[in-house]
């Protein structure tokens, strides 16, 4: 793409999150977020399948906002976790992610953007998003108090905080802030280096529903 052709490109995030490729971003940021990208992420996944062995039980539905290609919902249900679903943006992203892990294609997964689908599924022990929050822009912020009253028992966020290039693709939020301001209290936060390719500035928050104190009579 040309200096001329970059200058006149618009961010469309439904159009870029359906197919990077065919959205017309500049190719370097369009490789980035390809499908194929996110297949090979084993880290990423090791790190869901300790928190929720760590927080979760097994018998506890869990639903992934953003579960892109189904790589982290194939090691949640491998390691244990069978009532696994998901939200994706892009069917042909959960296309090459069948293709990849043939486990995928027997979930339940909800295609749409999150803030048109959220209301499509009911409520869940576990909410969790894996760089997904940071794409939502300001004017949809209120998903964010349909997912606290969708969680039953946790949310946790592995997602961009303090980033350095803030722009119309990712906004900058502390999301201790948000869901604690929602009723929630933060059991664990982690900066996620230790998971390549995951950089210092991406947070994994761990937040529990605090339990209503039933009033004697």
């Amino acid at each position: 793409m040309t200096n001329r052709e970059n200058e006149t490109y618009q961010f469309d995030r439904i159009k870029f999150w359906n197919d990077p490729a065919a959205s017309g971003a500049p190719v370097k940021r369009a490789n980035s977020c390809r499908p194929e990208f996110y297949l090979n992420l084993e880290n990423v996944s090791r790190l869901w399948v300790e928190t929720m062995t760590k927080y979760a039980r097994k018998s506890w539905s869990i639903l992934e906002i953003g579960c892109g290609t189904g790589r982290n919902l194939v090691a949640l249900q491998k390691a244990g976790f069978k009532k696994v679903s998901g939200i994706e943006i892009s069917p042909k992203t959960v296309a090459v992610g069948m293709k990849a892990f043939p486990e995928y294609a027997d979930m339940q997964v909800i295609i749409g953007p999150a803030e048109k689908v959220i209301d499509e599924v009911g409520d869940f022990d576990v909410i969790y998003t894996s760089g997904l929050l940071m794409h939502i822009p300001p004017e949809h912020e209120w998903l964010f108090e349909r997912i606290s009253q969708k969680a039953r028992k946790l949310i946790v966020t592995v997602e961009g905080e303090s980033l350095r290039h803030v722009s119309e693709h990712a906004w900058n939020r502390d999301y201790q802030v948000v869901f604690e301001a929602l009723g929630w209290k933060q059991l664990e936060t982690e900066t996620c280096e230790g998971y390549p390719p995951l950089p210092v500035t991406t947070i994994k928050r761990v937040f529990m529903k605090p339990k209503v104190e039933k009033q004697s009579v």
